[in-house]
């Protein structure tokens, strides 16, 4: 590891930021407005989005870690893989992924994905504001930590008999929704929890501080820094995933790479978990090579020159469609991706001030169930 990467610690520690790193603006797109066309913003994006393996360059000379050179992120990875990969073979696991906005609708695909592949529940969500904010923007709950504690409540109250590993998801350190089940979770000491788990993109002493999560007036920092000192004491129970990975695209936006990095850790956790569950040999497992995967993926697929010149000629007729009153449209067949589809429409409002029918997402052929929403198109 090189040296300029060794300081980058030592750098946060005696440097006060005015604004969180998931707030502040990011040097290579000061300049996206300015941008031309489709094919000059996707090559902006590409350079933001290699930060989140190659790390956020704080200066001349310093650079975060990010994924791919960040050890410590790296262990406590595969230590969660081994932990939730012994519940399953005993089948015992529940595995609670929550979050607000993107991070709680990643939460609820991912649950869904992991109880298909194992044809049993192993795996459950929470998300602030319900099924219906998995294709609607709910803002106001994401700040109720009592309802993001009580939700947690009425989960716990149902797999009391399972080992509970639990995913808070908050990408600036800064959702109160998360920040009330984190404060249920350090108090209750609960046998059955196996695992807490925090996943932001900030350090925990720019987690948020002018929100009060309970009647002892803690905020999110407050529990941020007992988190620290939990997993300090008790390194297999309890888990900060805080890799720094540098400013969003557009300012504040963490669906963007925030949202991939989310992506990123749990595709890793699960697929460590899985494969470990099936072949119980943690010494099979190369990071480097996933690392090098994720990396050769936004390089040389997503932001190939075959893509980049496809993707750009669609932005701007997109964008030609929309200054002409018109409207852009997915539409698919298939129910997960449909989804997905849906959500990307329905979270151009609040991110980017879309207008409600700018932006749209259909599933053809089939009818969305109550919890995926009301868009149909037969």
């Amino acid at each position: 590891m090189s040296e300029n990467r060794i300081k980058c610690e030592d750098y946060l520690t005696t440097h006060v930021f005015e604004e969180p790193i998931t707030e502040q603006s990011n040097i290579l797109t000061t300049n996206i407005d300015l941008a031309e066309s489709g094919h000059q913003i996707l090559s902006i994006l590409a350079q933001t989005d290699l930060e989140i393996l190659n790390g956020w360059k704080l200066n001349e000379t310093l650079t975060t870690d990010g994924l791919k050179y960040d050890e410590s992120i790296q262990k406590k990875l595969l230590k969660l893989a081994q932990l939730i990969a012994e519940n399953i073979e005993k089948k015992s696991l529940m595995l609670i992924l929550s979050g607000c906005g993107t991070s709680g609708r990643l939460a609820y695909l991912y649950s869904q994905k992991l109880n298909e592949y194992f044809q049993s529940k192993v795996a459950d969500y929470i998300l602030a504001g319900g099924d219906y904010a998995l294709v609607n923007s709910v803002e106001a709950i994401e700040d109720r930590p009592d309802i993001g504690c009580n939700q947690l409540k009425s989960k716990l109250d149902q797999y009391t008999n399972k080992k509970i590993v639990y995913v808070g998801i908050t990408c600036g350190l800064s959702a109160p929704f998360v920040a009330g089940q984190l404060d249920y979770l350090l108090k209750e000491n609960d046998s059955n929890l196996s695992a807490c788990v925090l996943i932001g993109f900030n350090s925990t002493r720019m987690a948020r501080k002018n929100i009060k999560i309970n009647e002892a007036n803690e905020t999110f920092y407050d529990l941020a820094q007992r988190m620290v000192q939990l997993e300090t004491i008790q390194p297999n129970k309890f888990f900060i995933l805080n890799p720094l990975i540098g400013p969003e695209p557009i300012t504040g936006s963490t669906r963007m790479k925030s949202g991939s990095a989310t992506k990123i850790l749990l595709d890793l956790i699960l697929s460590y978990a899985i494969q470990l569950a099936q072949n119980d040999d943690s010494n099979s497992l190369d990071q480097s090579t996933m690392f090098n995967y994720y990396q050769n993926l936004i390089s040389n697929v997503i932001y190939s020159k075959e893509n980049l010149d496809k993707l750009g000629k669609l932005i701007d007729r997109g964008a030609a469609c929309l200054r002409n009153n018109g409207s852009i449209n997915y539409v698919c067949a298939e129910e997960r991706l449909g989804l997905l589809c849906c959500v990307d429409a329905s979270e151009c409002l609040p991110t980017f001030g879309a207008k409600p029918k700018d932006i749209r997402g259909f599933v053809t052929n089939r009818q969305l169930t109550k919890a995926t929403g009301n868009y149909v198109n037969k």
